[in-house]
């Protein structure tokens, strides 16, 4: 499958592309860099998402997230404060909780990286990029 040069969620939908590369193109390196990171998103995506190999996932700190004062942020307090945000602002549904479960469980394996862009040094991630592990045989077409 020929990958567009853009993809607009409108003419090219990000959720179709990456699964057809996943599932069809068995593409399981994946390194994406992103300005945010729902659950919804990860949930729509979850079963492809389970056959990747490697996981490369940045994430644009929230501007409204103070730059930390060490080298390090605590993703893990970070994300607990978010989730339970959202949580707060929708009603009980058992579902909602596993999905959330899986999807910790998901991104503590071994093979998953998660990093916050702008931790330490304040700058802000907007744009978006997906890219898949290209052999040298397709970088030179």
């Amino acid at each position: 499958m020929p990958l567009p040069d853009y993809i607009d969620n409108s003419r090219y939908k990000l959720q179709t592309i990456l699964k057809t590369l996943i599932e069809e193109e068995n593409q399981i390196i994946l390194d994406i860099a992103t300005g945010f990171f729902r659950i919804e998103a990860w949930v729509r995506l979850e079963a492809a998402m389970n056959r990747l190999t490697n996981l490369r996932l940045l994430i644009g700190r929230d501007p409204t997230i103070r730059p930390a004062e060490s080298d390090r942020i605590d993703l893990i307090r970070y994300f607990r404060r978010d989730i339970q945000q959202e949580l707060e602002e929708e009603d009980f549904k058992a579902s909602y909780k596993q999905q959330i479960d899986r999807m910790i469980a998901y991104l503590q394996q071994d093979h998953i990286q998660v990093r916050l862009y702008g931790a330490t040094n304040g700058e802000f991630l907007h744009a978006k990029a997906y890219t898949p592990l290209l052999s040298l045989s397709e970088l030179s077409k």
